[in-house]
């Protein structure tokens, strides 16, 4: 009797050892979709990077110990083709923009599948390079959908709420908003106030107000909207080594502060962050010790987030590495990638509880 129950139990724990194995299509021996094992149940963990070149997402701790990854480079269940985005819900479920594959995907904490919503297209819901995501205070999921000039906002089951942009409505040369109801389309591209010219590479809500800042790459300014997408303003001051410029170059990604509702904007060209107050104006202070590899310094800084934790600053530094600053600006840390061969933070977002 006493064999018979070993037995028994021997096989209760190779059944669920043997299913952890599995990835999202059952093949457990098809090594390039497989999510590793010990990343599909929730972590408890903080911080998440999206590895471009790599077709991963590398899970750290907030002090920058690394936790895991998952991801492969696919079109399949749990595959990226060139993430470029991440965001955490607030029941930590991740959420990532796949570009290549004009999708969002959904995974639990620890990198298990959940599933995925967008698809290629114009239409309600569709994409065209889903470059950037971001979460509003009311839970809803931002999308900029970049070749389609337009933001979309879904719930976070995926269901599409409405979309804003030039002409997203009926085609006119004007900032419309369109909803779930109507029949969207893509939006037109140019230079007038609101209107999105190239890839949005990057984007931040305010945790206060809702509204939502957008690097307007092509354009060279950032553009403010509110949460359902009305035109608030734009801002494109900064200073530099004690000259004032009017005209953003190679502006890369944005943050606002937890705290202060700040806005953080990347300098890539020039080392440092700028940071303006909510309204866009210049508050003539950087973040960051300028150019060079010692601790805060950047080789050209790409994107920033900010933690509603510990209200810590996390910068994504060229130099395959992520910067850490305190809410009152003092570098506290860094950390690198351990994934040896590309330049695996070369073009990453990041997200932070």
């Amino acid at each position: 009797v006493i064999i018979l129950l070993v037995l028994i139990a021997c096989g209760i724990v190779f059944f669920f050892s043997h299913k952890k194995n599995l990835n999202s299509s059952g093949d457990a021996n098809n090594s390039a979709a497989v999510i590793k094992s010990s990343l599909l149940q929730p972590l408890a963990t903080d911080l998440y990077v999206a590895d471009q070149n790599n077709n991963l997402i590398e899970i750290f701790s907030s002090g920058g110990a690394p936790m895991g990854k998952f991801g492969s480079k696919g079109s399949g269940n749990g595959q990226f083709n060139g993430p470029s985005g991440v965001a955490i819900a607030s029941n930590s479920n991740v959420y990532v923009t796949d570009f290549g594959n004009n999708r969002v995907e959904i995974f639990n904490s620890g990198g298990g599948y959940i599933g995925q919503f967008g698809g290629s297209g114009a239409g309600n819901g569709k994409f065209n390079g889903p470059w950037n995501i971001a979460f509003a205070p009311n839970g809803n999921l931002y999308v900029t959908d970049s070749g389609n000039y337009r933001i979309q906002i879904f719930d976070q089951s995926g269901k599409f709420i409405s979309t804003f942009g030039y002409g997203v409505l009926d085609g006119k040369k004007i900032l419309e908003t369109c909803s779930a109801s109507q029949t969207c389309q893509t939006g037109i591209k140019g230079s007038s106030d609101g209107q999105l010219n190239d890839q949005v590479r990057s984007m931040a809500i305010s945790p206060k107000t809702g509204n939502v800042y957008l690097t307007n790459t092509g354009n060279n300014r950032v553009d403010i909207f509110t949460a359902s997408g009305g035109y608030v303003g734009k801002f494109n001051n900064y200073i530099y080594k004690g000259v004032t410029y009017n005209t953003f170059s190679r502006m890369a990604g944005i943050g606002v502060s937890f705290l202060s509702d700040n806005v953080y904007l990347v300098g890539e060209s020039y080392c440092t962050i700028f940071i303006y107050n909510s309204s866009g104006n210049y508050q003539n202070k950087q973040l960051g010790n300028g150019c060079g590899t010692g601790s805060g310094q950047f080789v050209a800084p790409l994107y920033i987030t900010n933690s509603a934790r510990t209200g810590n600053f996390y910068v994504v530094d060229y130099n395959n590495r992520v910067e850490i600053f305190n809410s009152s600006g003092n570098n506290i840390g860094q950390f690198t990638s351990p994934i040896v061969g590309n330049n695996d933070f070369a073009s990453a977002g990041i997200a932070v509880k």
